[in-house]
């Protein structure tokens, strides 16, 4: 499975469709780390604020920085998470930092894929 043609980084910014009709649908994501998580807090808080406009928050993505993340941090990625529709949480995927996209990706990919999907977040 390979998701360089379903997914883009927006740059820190919200994507805007082009008809109004059909709103942009978007998966926030973020590192599991302490600044990570504080991002996706202050974003979600911007969403909830009402701020995102007609985008369609899908649920937000949390990527485990290390094998084994503290246990502190995985716990703050449930609180952050849970202000979102849906979370899912990603395990470590070695060299991901340096290649962007592996040959492979663990199932909890392919779970958040088929989520997406059934919420009608793809095309």
């Amino acid at each position: 499975m390979s998701a360089r043609d379903r997914y883009a980084d927006a740059g820190r910014g919200l994507p805007v469709s082009a008809d109004p009709r059909l709103p942009s649908r978007v998966v926030l994501c973020a590192m599991c780390t302490g600044r990570g998580l504080e991002a996706l807090r202050a974003l979600l808080a911007d969403w909830n604020a009402g701020l995102f406009g007609r985008t369609i928050l899908m649920g937000v993505a949390v990527t485990m920085p290390l094998p084994k993340t503290p246990r502190e941090l995985r716990k703050g990625a449930l609180l952050v998470g849970s202000a979102a529709p849906a979370l899912w949480r990603l395990p470590f995927i070695r060299g991901l930092d340096l290649d962007g996209f592996p040959e492979t990706y663990p199932r909890a990919y392919a779970k958040m894929l088929k989520d997406l999907e059934a919420a009608g977040g793809t095309a």
